[in-house]
């Protein structure tokens, strides 16, 4: 299928779009659940009969996160934040981050506790939606403040 643009156009104009990005991004770290590592459990005898030389474990948590870049884009001035790329109407109050599929991909695995953005820190309400822009892909996920 011929296309309205040649590929020259299409780099040119993805180009300005991964400028934009590049421009505005921001840190978003990922907070996802503590890993649990278990040390010096060791089983002498049987708890409950006598010289029960059982240990108790050692359980050590490690806060797992990541930086990654994106945009976070808030709530509109009064009404309703038309989002063209989206084709949707976004309430005021809603707010989303756009990132890279890096940062998609730490999101999905595993369970997110938290996003932190500018200081505040957010929850993810939605699955992600995936934006593509002439063969230039990011993907939205929408975010609440948690208290």
């Amino acid at each position: 299928m011929a296309s309205l643009l040649n590929t020259r156009e299409i780099s040119e104009l993805t180009g300005i779009a991964i400028d934009h990005f590049d421009t505005f991004k921001i840190p978003i770290t990922i907070i996802k659940e503590d890993s649990r590592s278990f040390s010096d459990y060791n089983i002498r005898s049987y708890p409950g009969y006598q010289n029960s030389n059982l240990s108790s474990p050692s359980i050590e948590f490690t806060q797992v996160s990541g930086i990654f870049y994106g945009l976070k884009v808030g709530p509109g001035r009064g009404g309703n934040q038309n989002v063209q790329i989206l084709q949707t109407a976004t309430p005021q109050s809603q707010t989303y981050i756009k990132v890279e599929s890096n940062c998609r991909d730490y999101i999905k695995s595993g369970k997110t506790e938290k996003i932190i953005c500018d200081g505040i820190t957010y929850g993810i309400t939605s699955e992600e939606k995936s934006v593509n822009y002439l063969g230039l892909v990011y993907y939205i996920f929408d975010i609440a403040k948690q208290n």
